[in-house]
C-alpha cells in the first residue's frame, strides 16, 4: 500500500504513512501544519481516511496542539560519551547492493514489533545505499545484527542473536567520530533501554510522540 506524501484536508496537511496498514493495521499521520484551533477537526478527517484505507488504529505526531491526554507512544532520547562505551571484538560489514535483501529482511523481522517502527520496503534500498551508514555486525563470520548509524546518531539496530545486543551497538558506535553518541528509543521498551543504560547511556529529553486518532 502506497503512502501519501501531501494529503490535504479542510484544515491542513499531511504525510499519511499507509504502508504498515497489510503488516500491522496501523497507520501513521506526520501533520505539516493545521489552521489554528483545528487540530482535532483536521486529525477526524486523518483518521477517517485512514480507517477508509483499511488502518484499524491510526497514529499522529508533530501535533501544533497537544491532546491533554498523554502520548501512546513516547520516544527518548538517549545518550552517552562514545568513549565510555565498552569495546568489542565483533566487525562490521557495510550495506551494499548485493546483501541489501538480508538487510531488509533482518530489519523488518526485528523491527516488526517495535513501537511506531516503519518496515523498510525494496524500494528504499536505493537510498540507503546513497545515505550510506548500514552495516552488518558479525564475529567471525556469524551475523550478530544489523544497523544504521548518520554521524552522531544511531539511527536503528536490530540483534538477531539472543544477548548480542550489546555487542552489535558497541561495534555500530565505534565507526561514529564525535565524542557523544546519540540515539532514540520507545519508553515501553524496557528490555532496549536497560541495554543502552548498561553501556552507559542516559535519558536526556523527549524525542517524538503519537497519540492515537
Amino acid at each position: 500500500m502506497r503512502n501519501i506524501p501531501v494529503f490535504t484536508g479542510d484544515f491542513g496537511a499531511a504525510t499519511l504513512i499507509l504502508q504498515e496498514i497489510p503488516r500491522k493495521g496501523e497507520a501513521y499521520c506526520v501533520v505539516q501544519w493545521v489552521q489554528p484551533g483545528k487540530t482535532s477537526e483536521f486529525l477526524a478527517e486523518c483518521g477517517r481516511f485512514c480507517r477508509m484505507a483499511g488502518a484499524q488504529s491510526v497514529l499522529a505526531t508533530h501535533l501544533p496542539e497537544l491532546p491533554a491526554a498523554p502520548p501512546q507512544i513516547r520516544l527518548l532520547r538517549m545518550t552517552c560519551l562514545r568513549a565510555g562505551v565498552p569495546g568489542t571484538d565483533a566487525a562490521l560489514w557495510p550495506l551494499l547492493p548485493e546483501n541489501g535483501g538480508e538487510f531488509l529482511r533482518i530489519y523488518n523481522e526485528g523491527m516488526s514489533g517495535v513501537p511506531a517502527a516503519m518496515s523498510l520496503q525494496q524500494e528504499d534500498l536505493p537510498r540507503l545505499l546513497t545515505q550510506g551508514g548500514g552495516y552488518f555486525v558479525h564475529r567471525a563470520g556469524e551475523v550478530l545484527g544489523i544497523g544504521q548509524v548518520d554521524g552522531d546518531t544511531l539511527l536503528s539496530l536490530v540483534s538477531c542473536r539472543p544477548g548480542a545486543g550489546r555487542d552489535v551497538t558497541a561495534a555500530l558506535i565505534s565507526v561514529m567520530q564525535g565524542e557523544t553518541v546519540e540515539l532514540q528509543v520507545a519508553e515501553s521498551n524496557l528490555r532496549a533501554r536497560a541495554l543502552y543504560e548498561r553501556l552507559g547511556f542516559l535519558t536526556v529529553g523527549t524525542g517524538e510522540c503519537w497519540w492515537e486518532i
